[in-house]
Parts: C-alpha cells; sequence; structure tokens
C-alpha cells in the first residue's frame, strides 16, 4: 500500500511577507471583512517590519509618498512594538501633497489616540483641501464638548470659507453644526 507524505512549504521570509503584506494594504479597497479574513494570516513581525521600513523610509520599493489607501488600512496591522513608529508614519504624512494621504494620516492618529491629534487637527482646519478640512472638522466635532478650542475654530473655518465654492463639503457639515451661527 502506497504512503502519502504530506509536502511543507518551507517557512516565508519576513521579506516575503512583508511585502505580501505591503500588496494587500495596498489593495484598491479594503473592507472590515478583509480585514477580519486577511490580517491574521500575518505574523506581528512583518507588520512591525512593515512599519519600520514606512517610519525609517530606509526601502526603496515602497511608495513615496505613500499611498491614501495604504495609509488609511495601517491601523489594521497595529501592534504594541510598532504603535510609535505608525505615529511616526503618520505625523510624517500630514506633510503629504495628496490630501487624501493627509487626510487618512489625521485618521490615524486619532485611531491610535495619539495625544498630538486635537492640535494637529486643529491645525487641518486651515488646510487648501476640502477633504482634509472636511475630516479635520468631522474629527474635532466627536470632542466639541471636552476641549474649548474646537467650537470657535470651527467657526472661524466656516467664516474663512463662507464665500468659497471650492470648500463644499466642510461648508456643509459646519452649516449642518450651527457653525454658520453666533
Amino acid at each position: 500500500m502506497p504512503t502519502t507524505q504530506a509536502t511543507t512549504q518551507p517557512p516565508e521570509s519576513i521579506e516575503s511577507e512583508t511585502a505580501r503584506l505591503l500588496a494587500t494594504l495596498s489593495a484598491a479597497e479594503i473592507s472590515v471583512f478583509d480585514v477580519e479574513r486577511r490580517f491574521p494570516q500575518f505574523s506581528d513581525a512583518s507588520k512591525n517590519r512593515l512599519v519600520a521600513d514606512l517610519a525609517h523610509r530606509d526601502q526603496p520599493f515602497l511608495p513615496t509618498p505613500p499611498d491614501p489607501g495604504l495609509l488609511s488600512c495601517l491601523p489594521y496591522v497595529v501592534t504594541s512594538n510598532n504603535k510609535a513608529d505608525m505615529i511616526k508614519v503618520f505625523a510624517a504624512n500630514l506633510a503629504s501633497p495628496l490630501p487624501l494621504a493627509r487626510k487618512a494620516s489625521l485618521q490615524g492618529l486619532a485611531t491610535l489616540e495619539d495625544p498630538r491629534a486635537t492640535d494637529f487637527a486643529l491645525r487641518a482646519l486651515e488646510d487648501k483641501s476640502d477633504t482634509v478640512v472636511a475630516g479635520a472638522a468631522y474629527m474635532l466635532w466627536a470632542a466639541v464638548e471636552r476641549d474649548t478650542r474646537i467650537r470657535p475654530a470651527l467657526r472661524a473655518t466656516y467664516r474663512a470659507h463662507v464665500t468659497r465654492t471650492d470648500f463644499p463639503e466642510s461648508q456643509q457639515l459646519l452649516r449642518a453644526w450651527g457653525m454658520d451661527r453666533p
């Protein structure tokens, strides 16, 4: 009787797994269901390596600046060992030339509960992109009752953009929250 031998795959190198993680995070759209299905298959070592590479920019294969989609998904791979580097990535990308990368970085800092997130969001109210201003306003609105700086800043942002047609999203949010009234 013939015996069947199981074939085992050699362990994946950390470099290969990290590259696969980068490709997964950079996919066009990742739903919450994809996150639950895909990310447990990656080791903490690959998650830590990718975030360290992004934070220190020491790999030529990494996109410069990081893709907004990648930044949006990055909090899904946070570990106790990579949180500080992930915060560095988000803080550095607040200056990205890509508005969606700036917005994703603000959201990432808030998700990671960086103590500077509110200050960064207050500064982002002066961004040249409606997408970033709306994202910052939305983020700040959640804390409007806890921080006395927020309501006046939102009102000032509304007044600064009231005649501008290129800020429809932020103006609509601010009007809905009553920032057009004293």
